[in-house]
């Protein structure tokens, strides 16, 4: 299985959007290198033409790519947590 593109041209670009929502992995898959088992992550707002059923997640490679919805649970996470992992993925 292999994600699909970034969603931008330049991923640094992903880096000023906002969160609309924070998932936790639940099944890294074949993904195991850009995705980390039971860490939470950013959800981005999907861009045009996103494919249905994947959800635009920063990885651990800092980019945003589309990854399949059912390899993520979403979370709801206290403010402080919020901000703790915008601020680690600023730096």
């Amino acid at each position: 299985m292999k994600r699909m593109a970034s969603a931008n041209a330049n991923s640094k670009s992903s880096r000023g959007e906002r969160a609309i929502a924070y998932a936790m992995c639940i099944d890294p898959a074949n993904y195991k290198m850009s995705l980390t088992l039971g860490k939470a992550y950013q959800v981005l707002k999907p861009g045009r033409g996103s494919p249905r059923g994947w959800l635009r997640i920063i990885d651990d490679t800092e980019e945003d790519y589309y990854f399949p919805s059912s390899m993520f649970v979403k979370v709801e996470l206290p403010a402080k947590a919020r901000r703790a992992i915008a601020t680690a993925s600023e730096t």
